[in-house]
């Protein structure tokens, strides 16, 4: 069995909870009922994983803290690369920080991107057809890949272009407010999204740019919230 196949059980639960979903939105939303509840659910799970977004940024702070340390250990070992290692590692543990905590939300959505992708290219799901390979998006369908998108022209084209467009500019903000001390690795986080994006089909696109958004709105939103707990 194959890792996606693995996941069928959770994207059977995915897909039920899609289509329910949108049959209650088709009244407003019209053909655009399952985007919207891809949306509303992708929405739904960032909202769960809050609490984890919480002690990320809190976990954050105290890295903040501790950079003038990490700053004269980084001058005075540079030159011996394993003692500078050993010294960081018990500076981070002495103030009970790990120094990758700002990638837990990240590990946290890769099932999720993994669910939402089997979701997108699986034509039958649990013995019933997928819903995502019907649904359209201003007469997008979702299951088209970006590229065929964009080589189709029309409707689909602009589509494309919109996500791509968005998910370009909240990566932007999002690792412009991203922490002075953050690891390299996680500004470069929401441009991946980006380059996913360009070969994924819409559904897994418009997942992508609702997440990222997401994460920005946490980087806005979040650091006040710790500052008032404190």
């Amino acid at each position: 069995m194959s890792l996606l196949a693995a996941l069928d059980p959770a994207v059977a639960l995915a897909h039920g909870a899609l289509t329910a979903l949108a049959a209650a939105l088709e009244p407003l939303a019209g053909g655009a009922a399952v985007a919207v509840a891809l949306v509303l659910l992708t929405l739904a799970t960032r909202a769960l994983l809050l609490p984890l977004a919480l002690r990320v940024h809190r976990a954050e702070g105290a890295r903040r803290a501790l950079a003038p340390d990490v700053e004269r250990l980084r001058r005075r070992h540079r030159d011996d690369p394993a003692r500078l290692a050993r010294e960081l590692a018990a500076v981070h543990r002495e103030a009970g920080v790990s120094p990758f905590a700002g990638l837990a939300p990240s590990l946290a959505q890769g099932p999720v991107l993994l669910v939402v992708y089997r979701m997108c290219v699986a034509p039958v799901v649990a013995g019933a057809p997928n819903a995502v390979f019907t649904a359209q998006l201003f007469g997008a369908p979702l299951s088209m890949h970006a590229t065929a998108a964009l080589a189709t022209g029309g409707a689909p084209a602009v589509v494309v272009l919109a996500l791509l467009g968005g998910l370009v500019a909240v990566a932007v903000a999002s690792a412009a407010r991203m922490p002075d001390a953050a690891p390299a690795v996680l500004r470069v986080l929401p441009f991946g999204a980006v380059a996913v994006a360009l070969f994924a089909p819409l559904a897994l696109a418009l997942h992508l740019l609702t997440s990222t958004a997401w994460t920005l709105g946490e980087r806005l939103v979040l650091p006040r919230l710790v500052a008032h707990a404190a």
